[in-house]
């Protein structure tokens, strides 16, 4: 700057004239998530409706919606509601559920049509980025125990001649420790 104030350094990167700022668009599990980004300045459409495409990092499954922009001041920033639930999604209001917790991409569309869930149909990409979706996935069964099946032997049902006769004891590790004689 020609007029020689400061300007913290964090803003730049060294020998390039553009600033790269990430952010990450937090998602929390059973709740209503106002999400704010900046669409509106890149909008080519007049009254456009909104495409999201959310894709899991770990599954890559997609949760696709749509959802109009809520922000009372679009010159600045634009605000979407979404609900995430474990229940029923209506995926043109923006209920969806969000399956597994952990990182996500997003994309937003711009479109005209008020049902088209087809990235491909729309009039362009406005924004992508990066997601968290926070909290506890579906609860699973865990498994406390084990089923044990005896198997009973009956004395009489072997000829004597092919008896075995067992002395011992099972060790700590589940193995039999023993000493066998053959009685003919």
């Amino acid at each position: 700057m020609k007029d020689g104030s400061k300007i913290p350094s964090f803003f730049f990167a060294q020998k390039t004239d553009f600033v790269h700022i990430y952010i990450m668009l937090i998602i929390n599990k059973n709740t209503n998530n106002y999400l704010r980004v900046t669409v509106t300045e890149k909008v080519t459409i007049s009254s456009p409706y909104y495409l999201f495409v959310f894709t899991s990092d770990i599954t890559k499954q997609e949760v696709v919606f749509l959802q109009s922009n809520s922000s009372i001041h679009q010159d600045r920033y634009d605000e979407f509601l979404i609900t995430e639930t474990s229940g029923t999604t209506n995926y043109s209001s923006g209920v969806v559920t969000f399956l597994p917790v952990g990182s996500w991409t997003y994309q937003i569309y711009e479109q005209a049509s008020s049902t088209n869930l087809d990235p491909t149909l729309t009039g362009g990409l406005l924004e992508s980025g990066m997601a968290k979706v926070i909290g506890t996935n579906e609860t699973y069964s865990r498994y406390t125990g084990q089923d044990i099946t005896y198997k009973v032997h009956e004395r009489n049902s072997l000829p004597v001649s092919t008896w075995l006769l067992l002395s011992g004891f099972w060790n700590d590790l589940g193995t039999w420790v023993d000493s066998a004689t053959w009685i003919d």
